[in-house]
């Protein structure tokens, strides 16, 4: 998820990921066809089927519990 936000891959580390991008996000993958979302950078094909549920799990969080933003860690 933090990949597809920033466009490419990222190293390890923790990112934030505000409420705002991830309204887009979600959006965006929620409208896109599967071969439109294989073609966005930074999403690896392995997640191309189940970038949808992640990105609705952090949406209903951030909005469950009025988040502004939420950190994301991505480890190697």
């Amino acid at each position: 998820l933090a990949a597809l936000e920033a466009g490419h891959r990222l190293g390890a580390g923790e990112h934030d990921y505000p409420r705002s991008v991830a309204e887009e996000v979600f959006r965006l993958v929620a409208t896109e066809a599967t071969r439109e979302r294989a073609d966005n950078p930074g999403l690896p094909s392995d997640h191309v089927e189940t970038i949808i549920a992640t990105s609705c799990i952090v949406q209903a969080c951030m909005r469950r519990f009025h988040l502004d933003a939420v950190r994301l860690r991505v480890t190697d």
